[in-house]
């Protein structure tokens, strides 16, 4: 008989000789690495420490109208590093431990920026991906969020980049009726 593991991710229970939980779909083998995931404390969460508070209040600002408008959450986070995981792979596990985009809607949005790496990552809900498809997302973040952040402009990268994609959210994604 195989040992039981479960997924820190939904809370699933499941043998480890399978190869992805069936409950989130996270590969076990990011299971068994040893992530921290640090718990979310709202809409931007700054655990690399590279915004002012008057930064924060103000993204923050942005992104809870843009909730109460559309009804669409999307989150910024700042790392120092995703070690042991890639900047994807941790994006995928952060986006779903602090269940984003609500489960079975989906249509959520998760900004992560990993400083030590210098790597941004736009982790997409599946709920938004027909109005925000995977090469779109990757052609903001090379073209609006990058261009700040070789300067070090952490703040001014993630509010251009933001703004671009609440844009997409807004002319884009049908919303429901009120």
């Amino acid at each position: 008989m195989n040992e039981k593991i479960k997924c820190r991710l939904c809370g699933q229970e499941f043998e480890t000789d399978r190869e992805f939980c069936p409950g989130c779909g996270v590969a076990t083998e990011i299971l068994s690495k040893k992530v921290v995931i640090p718990p979310p404390r709202g809409s931007v969460n700054d655990y690399a420490g590279v915004l002012t508070d008057d930064e924060i209040t103000e993204l923050s600002g942005m992104l809870e109208e843009n909730l109460n408008r559309t009804g669409i959450p999307l989150v910024v986070a700042t790392l120092r590093t995703t070690d042991p995981l890639l900047p994807s792979e941790y994006a995928f596990h952060l986006y779903n431990s602090w269940g984003i985009g609500k489960p079975k809607i989906n249509r959520g949005l998760l900004i992560l920026l990993s400083v030590d790496q210098k790597h941004v990552e736009c982790e997409v809900g599946l709920g938004l991906e027909k109005y925000i498809p995977e090469k779109e997302g990757d052609e903001i973040v090379q073209e609006t969020f990058i261009p700040f952040f070789k300067d070090g402009s952490y703040y001014f990268g993630l509010k251009a980049g933001t703004e671009m994609l609440l844009k997409i959210i807004r002319e884009k994604v049908p919303q429901p009726e009120k």
